[in-house]
Formats: C-alpha cells, structure tokens, sequence
C-alpha cells in the first residue's frame, strides 16, 4: 500500500517506517505536526514536539517529501474511545492526513503508537473517517524487546527529554539509546518504568536508521532545565541547528523482513506441541476440505426477542432469494432494520449490542452483506463482538443478539483495534475484538490470520492454524484479564475458578475435532465448556474460528452469571419454577443438517422454538468433548437433540443438538470408567471386575427404566398401575377405550390382538401375587413391586407358569398340554420367518429332529413338556443377575489376545463398543414426570423422533465417523 507517515522525529516512529517496509509497503510522504512558532514544546498526549526544529531533516534523509502543518487547537475530548469534535488538536491531525491523501493518494498511514490507546484510537478516528488503513506494527510490542531489536537494526537516536525516576540530565539527556538502554531495563524492573519511554518518560530523536539514505547531524543544541530535582528531574534539548551528511555504511539489510512466528506461540501448549506422538496424528490441512461446496437444507424462521436483568437477547432468520443477491441484501437489511426495531421495545438497540452471531448461507457474499451491516453501527464508536460462519441453510440469514438494557445503568468495556500490527487481526469491519459488561466477555470469533498481512497462514499443518488462532484469542483476553492464562490452574481445578473460559470452536472438517479436543485437554480446560461446530465455510476460507465466552466472578454480581452444563433436562427445566413456556430461555441451539432435514416439519419441535426466544443454526455436525457424558444420561428428547446447555442467571447461551450420525467419545471419560471397573488397581479389567460393575449398572438402569414406564403408565397418581391405564399408555384406545385398528392392516390386528391378550395374562398373573386380589377387570392393578414382576417375568420364578401356557396357546396345536416334534419343528420353522408350510431342507429338517431329541427331550418321553419348555424359553443364562451375560460377552469380545483380562491397549480399540456394554442407561429411552407445556411437546417431538433415532441407538454400536480416529 501507499503510506504516509506520521513522523515526530522519535525512535519509534523511525522504526514504524522500518516495519512498513520491510512488510512491503510504500512510503510515499511523511507527516508532522509542529507547535507555534516560538514553542519549544507542547504539553500534549498525542503529539511528541520536542525536537521538531530538525523534523525538517528527515525528509532528507529519507529522501521522502514532508508535509507540516501547525497544532491550532486544544484536547477538548480527553475519553479514551474518541468521538470526532471540531475544537479538538485531533482534527489537526485530520486535515493533516486528509492532505497527504489529497496530494500522494495514500491508502493508510503508520505511527509508532506501541501502548497508548489514546493516541491509537485517535490516528484510526481519522484513518477511518478518510477511507484508510491503520498500521502499527509497534503496536503492544513487549517493549525490552522492542528496544533490543531498534538497537540491533541499526536506530541511533539521541535522547533528547528525561522525565522520570532514576534518569538524571548529566547522565542520560543527550546520550544516544543504546549508551541508555541497560540503564533503562534497570529503571523498568526496580521502578516499574516503560522501556521505550511509552509514559512519557524520556523523548528521543532519530539521527540514523536503516531507512535514512543519509544521517542527521546535530550542529548545535541547547539545554533546557525545567524541574531540577534529585528523584524525577525534567528537562529537554532544543535542535538549535543541523544538518544532514551521506552515510559512512548502508544499513539496508535490516529492511529485510522478520520471521516473527515466535511472537505467536503459547507456552501454555509448549509440551504438547513437542510431543512426538501428538505429531505424529497431526492433521493435514486439505483445501478442498474447506472449499467443498455442501448439500444445504431448508431451515426454520423464528423471530423471538425476550429480556432478562440487564441484558437483552434477540434471535431471528428471515428466508433470502439466492437467485439475486441485490434482494439477498435488501432482505438482510430488513432483518437487521426488523431486530433494532424488537430491541428498541424492550428498551434496547442493535447498536448497543455486546455480541451479534451472524450465519450466512454463503460466504462468498460476506463482504456485500458487511455493507449492509455497517451502516447499523455508523454512530457507534466501537460495535459489539461479532462471529460470522456460513451455515448448512440453503435459504435463510440467522442473527443473534445481546445487547444492553437501557435501564442497567452499567458501562462496558470494549476493546476495538483497527490498526494492523503483528500482535493480533485488526478489526477492520465493524465489530470489537470483545466487549465486557458486568463480568461478562463476550469474544469476537478469532482465525488464523497472519496479522501484519491479514492473510491465512501459509501452513499445511492444522494445528498451526488452531494454535495462532488461539494465539489471537490469548492476546485479546490479556488485555481485558492482565494475568489471564488459558491452563486451568490446579488451585481451581476442584473449586469454582476465578474466570470461567468457554468456547465454540468452528471448524471445516471433522477431521480437525480431535486435534482441538486435544489442545483443549492439553490445557485441563473442562471438556463441557468446549463446544466443537463442523460449519461449511469460515471468513477467508480458514479452516478453524475459536469464539470465546469468558465469566469473571468478581465482577459478575448483577447478572449472576453461571456456565452450567445439563446432564438432564429435568435439571434444566426446574430453572425455571414453576415451569414455564419460556423455560428454555434464549438461547443458540446448533443443530446438524442431517438431524434438522428431519425436525424441520415437526410441529413440537416448532411449538418449542415458537416458546422461546431460541435461535436455530444449521451446522454440519456437533463434536463436543462433554457429549458422551452427557448423551448417555439423557432420557427424552434432550437425549437425541440437546447434548449441553449454558446459562446466564436462567438464561442460557448455548443449546447443543447431537447429529444423527457424529458422536465422540472423552479420553478422561474413558479412563475415568476404567478406573472405577478397576476394583483391585491393576490396570486391568477380569470377568469378575467387569460382572460386577455391569450387574450394578444394568441392574441400576433398568431399575430407572421400570419406574419411569409405571410413573408414565400411573396417570392418576395412586401408586398403582391399573389394567386400563396399562392400555391406555401403551395402546391406542377410541373415545369409548375401544382399540383403534384403523391403521392397522388384517394381519396386524390379529397380532395386536395376540399382543394385547398375552399382556393382559401376564398382568393378572402378576396381580395375582398382589394379596391374591385379582377377582374381576376393576380389580386388575399393580403396585411398583408387582409391575416389575410384570414387565420382567423371566426374573421371578412365580411368573414362569404364564409364559409356558402364553407360548403352548400359541404352539401347541393338539391342545394337549405339552409339545410334540412337529410342533416345535413349526415353531422353529416360525422363529425363522417362514409360513407354517413352508417345507424346511432335508438338511435342516434332519438338524431341527435330531436337537429336539438330544436336548429339548431331556426326560426321552418324546414330548417337551412344562419344565422343558420353560428351559428353552427362558433358558438358565437369561436366569442370571443383569449384566451377568454382557460381563462375559464384552470380555469376549475386548480380549484380544485371550489372556483373560481387558488391557487399556485393548479397550481403545473398540470404545463404542466398551461405552454400549457398561453404561447400558445410554440406550434407554424415559420420560418426563408431569409434563407442562415445553416438556409436552418435548415428549411428543422425542416420541415422533423415535424411528430416526432407535435405528442409530437401540440395536447397532454407536455410530462413529469414518473420518476420525480414536
């Protein structure tokens, strides 16, 4: 780019020059602002004047044109977010610049700023104000560094003013830098000083650098001694007369650029990234990974808007033409002009949002809809955080919102930096780096951008990419929290932390889960608060955008802020008390294409989403490293559809779907499992470890299975179950209580029917045990003991004689008590799909009368009679304890190399399968108790979800993708 420098005659706007070049741009003037006539000095936070009677010198030495123009004005607007004031020294500035551009077409402009906010936010007011770009590239430099790297490229400047503890006039006021600079890493460690003199503690002037064609030379100087004092003494040179002679040596190699790839490591992730086996399962990044273009859905529209303390929250979508996209930007226009006006009546407004979500169908239309979007914040001197991802939606725009109530009567924070420099991205569209409010961060979504260029890294190693991303998100954070640390100190990690850190990470692959998974676990952040979103485009095609949320306990009192995370909907919805249609709260709820094609038209999904202020986003998939913790607890449709909730006081930010077909299982879960299987510590897992734990869990699961289908079963509450509302729960009844067959076809309403009678025989005879009071229908009820007996007959031995007369009415063809050959031959026949004629091969007909004779017929009578019949319908290893038989299967199966033990070695191999067999909850589906209005419809949409999901959960291991190895 075409540059103008903004020049002072100091070290570091010297050096600003150097750092332009060397990143290829063009200096083409340079820019200075000078007092009156007759002023040696001005007492000025924005401008150095000190020495300006030789600034004339560096259009010389550079061999650059100059442009000066005279400070006129005062600092009538000291904030330090500056808002444009006519009487203001800052709008000298503006003309000065607005000059430079006039005359040398410049596109941006450098300083030398390196910690002043003041002076940053003031040179980006008038770069924006005039269409330019911001570079700083000194910008929050660490300034011992700085100051070693200036000596070592060749800067020799002159100090030229002392105003600080420890400098003294006969020492230090007109030495040169590097003479100084040991003495002033001295004064920084015992006083606390800034190296490079950023609190005005010392000025210098530039003789020399690597981007003079010639030096200055000072011919006669003059000191002035405005505070002589033994602590802090002031006092200054005046540049009385000098000139400028050729260079003995050319100093250009050191405009040769930097690799500065060390600024942007994370000590935090020093030893996992020197791991050689984490290296070794690194990912590659695939380009057409990223730049796939993806089959997209049909999302749902909601336009919800709700209040809760001080904070606002506003969730919408409208439907776009992509045939056009002029109506494209005139409908997101609409939405946005639709959002301001719902915020605006509830007392608030976009343009005092603290964070907006933007999810876009493409991302190639961005920068046109970045347009738009800009002109909402025209008059905000620093807008909200802002992530913007491309969603699965094929025809909507979604916006989320949180903003502040009028009334809160509470300031935030914002942290808004437009200039370009090598310490994180520039934000060069319309949003804050992050915005706190009352202990709340809110942090815009960070990518991996180089951020002296802006571009995407050039590497093809994934973790590059998530670690200088990370990068950018730590640097950020320092600035709001000064000792903030991503690692997860010890002294919190089993008490509430000081800042709660949670973060949804975007990514383009699913490939790339288990590398951030790793990263976060590498830092012992708690895998619940880590939230991993496969969308199919990022900004600037990157391949990672880490949007963080940070909670700071100190500061949150108003709000009463909280990160939770659900492992039951019950516990989430009794936020709520007494339950309410708004019990979800606001909320974002991701949900995976493949799972929402399928909800879309669902009415209780919608009545859910109608109910609360909950703003849907179409992703690919969801990977979280809480997900397995979570999924296996879940009883209704929070099991399949919502795996985490976070929540602010009763409000919660973030609602996570499962996809039908993504799951991941937590390394620490499985190793948390491991060792409470482990009875005896060895590493290890024997038959009798595994039988017990699984007997207790199987036996523990099924048990909450059996009392959630009686609460369910008992309507009215009485403590028993009767025959009718046995029927009427798992039936479906007409008005009068007659069974409804009108969907039934013939063949199955013999089979309902057949179904219904042996129910009905089962339940007296468990009644029957019951104080044998079982004398008609009004009688015919069952206590929780006595539905158990019902609902698992093969465990009680007084239930057995039923199952035999249920399976002779139906085998036994004669009627006479007991089964012939040919009447277990037909049942065999039966069992194996095929109609009662239908001949069976000689050679399994020869097979079938050979078993029945050699072990049905145990007695040799040659009829299977009571007790026979009850071993092979119930045969004495479906006697044992639950879990009993999954011990030994699960053993079987992880044994690999038959030593009798599962080894950790072994168990990784195959973690779907160990989770399905010790944690069994995971495949039983319950029910809520006494529903309310959500919870209805949460029921009724987990019911009409139930053919999508069982083929996924009941009878095949949990479904892992292809693409990612555990």
């Amino acid at each position: 780019m075409r540059v103008g420098a903004l020049v002072s005659g100091g070290k570091d706007s010297s050096y600003a020059i150097v750092e332009c070049l060397r990143e290829g741009h063009e200096v083409v003037c340079l820019a200075n602002l000078m007092p009156h006539s007759g002023l040696d000095e001005l007492d000025s936070f924005m401008y150095q004047t000190v020495g300006h009677q030789a600034v004339v010198n560096l259009s010389e030495a550079m061999d650059i044109p100059l442009i000066r123009h005279t400070i006129t004005r005062h600092c009538t607007q000291g904030d330090l977010v500056y808002e444009p004031k006519a009487t203001d020294e800052v709008e000298d500035l503006f003309d000065l610049v607005a000059s430079a551009k006039k005359n040398y077409n410049i596109e941006a402009v450098c300083s030398g700023a390196i910690a002043s906010t003041y002076q940053r936010t003031r040179v980006e007011s008038v770069c924006a104000r005039l269409g330019l770009v911001s570079l700083a590239y000194l910008w929050k430099r660490d300034q011992i560094e700085l100051l070693s790297e200036m000596s070592q490229s060749g800067i020799e400047a002159l100090i030229i003013k002392i105003s600080c503890i420890g400098m003294t006039i006969e020492r230090h006021l007109g030495e040169r830098l590097q003479q100084v600079h040991s003495d002033l890493i001295k004064f920084h460690h015992s006083f606390g000083i800034n190296p490079c003199g950023e609190g005005g503690e010392f000025e210098t002037f530039t003789l020399d650098a690597s981007c003079f064609k010639k030096r200055i030379v000072i011919d006669e100087k003059k000191v002035v001694e405005v505070d002589r004092n033994d602590v802090c003494p002031v006092a200054y040179i005046n540049i009385l007369k000098s000139h400028c002679e050729p260079k003995e040596t050319e100093t250009t190699a050191s405009l040769e650029k930097i690799d500065r790839s060390n600024m942007y490591e994370l000590p935090e992730l020093h030893d996992l990234l020197n791991d050689s086996e984490f290296n070794k399962s690194a990912v590659s990044i695939d380009s057409s990974s990223t730049l796939n273009q993806r089959q997209k859905v049909e999302s749902v529209v909601f336009k919800q808007v709700y209040r809760m303390g001080h904070l606002c929250f506003c969730a919408m979508s409208t439907k776009i033409e992509q045939t056009s996209l002029n109506e494209t930007l005139k409908q997101f226009d609409s939405l946005l002009r639709e959002c301001d006006e719902a915020l605006t009546n509830i007392g608030s407004s976009l343009s005092k949002s603290f964070s907006v979500q933007l999810y876009i169908p493409k991302m190639e239309d961005f920068a046109k809809l970045n347009q738009v979007y800009s002109k909402y914040f025209e008059g905000c001197p620093c807008p909200p955080s802002r992530s913007c991802v491309e969603s699965s939606s094929s025809d909507s725009i979604v916006v989320n919102v949180v903003s502040n109530w009028d009334e809160s009567g509470s300031d935030d924070r914002r942290l808004y930096v437009r200039s370009i420099s090598h310490w994180a991205p520039a934000n060069i569209g319309p949003y804050s780096q992050y915005v706190s409010f009352e202990g709340i961060a809110f942090v815009s979504g960070q990518i991996p951008m180089v951020p002296a260029s802006l571009d995407i890294l050039h590497s093809d190693s994934f973790v590059d990419h998530a670690v200088l991303s990370l990068h950018h998100a730590k640097a950020i954070l320092l600035e709001l929290i000064p000792n903030f640390s991503f690692v997860n100190k010890p002294e919190f990690r089993d008490s509430e932390e000081e800042v709660t850190v949670a973060c949804v990470c975007y990514i383009t692959d699913m490939n790339f889960a288990l590398a951030v998974k790793s990263l976060w676990h590498h830092l012992r952040l708690p895998s619940e608060r880590l939230v991993i979103v496969e969308v199919a485009k990022l900004p600037k095609s990157a391949c990672i955008e880490w949007e963080f949320l940070c909670i700071d306990r100190a500061l949150n009192t108003t709000n009463n802020v909280v990160f939770e995370v659900f492992d039951n909907p019950d516990k989430f919805l009794a936020r709520s008390s007494p339950p309410t249609e708004s019990c979800l709260r606001p909320c974002r709820m991701f949900v995976s294409k493949s799972t929402l094609s399928k909800l879309a038209e669902n009415e209780s999904f919608l009545k859910i989403i109608q109910l609360n202020c909950v703003c849907v986003v179409p992703v690919e998939a969801v990977f979280n490293g809480s997900i397995a913790k979570l999924m296996f607890k879940c009883q209704n449709l929070f099991k399949h559809l919502v795996s985490a909730v976070s929540t602010i006081q009763c409000m919660s930010l973030l609602v996570l779907c499962l996809p039908a077909s993504c799951y991941a299982f937590d390394t620490d879960m499985v190793s948390g499992l491991v060792s409470r299987i482990d009875a005896n510590s060895d590493g290890l897992l024997s038959l009798e470890e595994l039988t017990q734990w699984m007997t207790q869990e199987y036996n523990r699961t099924m048990s909450s299975h059996l009392l959630s289908e009686f609460k369910h079963a008992d309507t009215d509450k009485d403590g028993f179950v009767s025959w009718t509302e046995y029927l009427s729960s798992h039936y479906a009844l007409n008005a009068d209580g007659s069974l409804d067959v009108s969907q039934r076809k013939p063949g199955g309403i013999e089979e309902l029917l057949k179904s219904m009678d042996s129910d009905k025989r089962r339940f007296e005879a468990a009644c029957a045990q019951l104080n044998n009071q079982c004398e008609g229908p009004a009688e015919l009820r069952l206590d929780y003991e006595r539905f158990k007996m019902f609902m698992m007959p093969e465990f009680y031995p007084e239930m057995h004689p039923v199952l035999v007369e249920i399976s002779l009415d139906d085998l036994d063809q004669n009627k006479d008590g007991v089964l012939l050959v040919d009447e277990y031959i037909n049942a065999i026949s039966k069992s194996h799909g095929g109609p009662e004629d239908e001949e069976m091969s000689e050679e399994d007909l020869q097979r079938e009368y050979g078993y029945f004779f050699s072990h049905r017929d145990e007695n040799k009578d040659g009829i299977m009679d009571f007790e026979e019949i009850l071993k092979w319908i119930i045969p004495q290893q479906r006697r044992l304890p639950l879990g009993t038989l999954e011990a030994r299967s699960l053993l079987e199966k992880l044994d690999t190399n038959n030593d009798g033990f599962v080894s950790a070695e072994e168990l990784s191999l195959q973690p779907a399968l160990f989770f399905k067999y010790v944690l069994p909850s995971y495949y039983m589906r319950g029910r809520d108790e006494q529903p309310g209005p959500v919870e209805e419809a949460i029921v009724a949409a987990s019911d009409s979800v139930s053919d999508i999901v069982d083929r996924d959960f009941d009878d095949i291991e949990p479904a892992m993708p292809e693409h990612i190895e555990l």
